[in-house]
């Protein structure tokens, strides 16, 4: 089954979806689960809880991942270039006056941190701030995208305490489900339930 495929599922062939998947497994973390398929994770939770009413179908275990989600600022800058990036790009090859750097919403922190980085410098003889770099990478930007999107392999737990320093990312705990096969395990329940005729339901 492909991520695709649940993603554009209906709300009510989820639960068949979930029945069908640990039929050729033993147990799934529902928040592992959710980024597999591409899902909301309280949608695929809410599925689990209409099958729970089926005693005995699934068994369930509470568990609990540490997340690292970006914050409002992290976002704007996975979105817009980190400030310190942003500055470079204000500063262009011609260089730009301090007072015009510092009145940018990312001027006063862009400028310390590019700075900091060797990006660009205050030439004394004309007061302008010019690039002391000829060309330079946002890293800052890549790591938020690379931890926006779970792809943070590469980035390392130094460069993830940089950025927690710099309240762009922030740990959040996530609540989740363990499900396994529970002692009347069956994959036919959406079955029963679709052969079920009118006249079976008034007698």
């Amino acid at each position: 089954m492909t991520a695709e495929t649940v993603a554009t599922s209906s709300p009510e062939s989820l639960p068949q979806q979930i029945l069908d998947f640990l039929s050729t497994s033993d147990e799934f973390n529902s928040i592992q689960l959710a980024d597999q398929w591409n899902l909301e994770h309280q949608k695929l939770i809410g599925a689990i809880k209409s099958l729970l009413a089926n005693e005995g179908v699934l068994a369930t275990k509470d568990v609990t991942e540490k997340r690292l989600e970006l914050t409002g600022e992290g976002v704007q800058m996975a979105d817009e270039g980190s400030y310190e990036f942003r500055v470079f790009e204000f500063v262009g090859a011609e260089g730009a006056a301090q007072a015009d750097v510092m009145k940018q919403p990312f001027g006063k922190i862009g400028m310390a941190k590019a700075m900091g980085a060797k990006w660009v410098s205050m030439d004394k003889a004309s007061g302008k701030v010019v690039r002391q770099a000829a060309d330079v990478v946002d890293v800052v930007r890549k790591q938020l995208e690379a931890l926006r999107t779970g792809v943070d392999e590469n980035v390392t737990d130094k460069e993830k305490n940089e950025l927690k320093k710099r309240k762009l990312i922030s740990e959040v705990n996530i609540k989740g489900l363990l499900v396994s096969k529970g002692d009347s395990f069956t994959t036919s329940l959406a079955k029963q339930e679709a052969d079920l005729t009118p006249e079976m339901i008034a007698s």
